[in-house]
């Protein structure tokens, strides 16, 4: 959780913490390392909304 941000801006950071960390796994993996670091799999964090159903990418 980000101890910086109240509220609702709180929840939304803390959302979106998770599928940016997954991302990040893929160019840690030794097996994959190489592959992600030329352009190989594209790994997108991306967060779907239960208000409007719709998929975000997140950066």
């Amino acid at each position: 959780m980000d101890g910086g941000q109240g509220g609702e801006a709180r929840g939304e950071a803390t959302i979106n913490a998770h599928p940016l960390g997954v991302r990040r796994r893929p160019a840690a993996e030794p097996d994959l390392a190489g592959r992600v670091a030329t352009g190989g799999p594209a790994v997108v964090a991306a967060r779907y909304e239960l208000r409007d159903q719709r998929v975000r990418a997140l950066s």
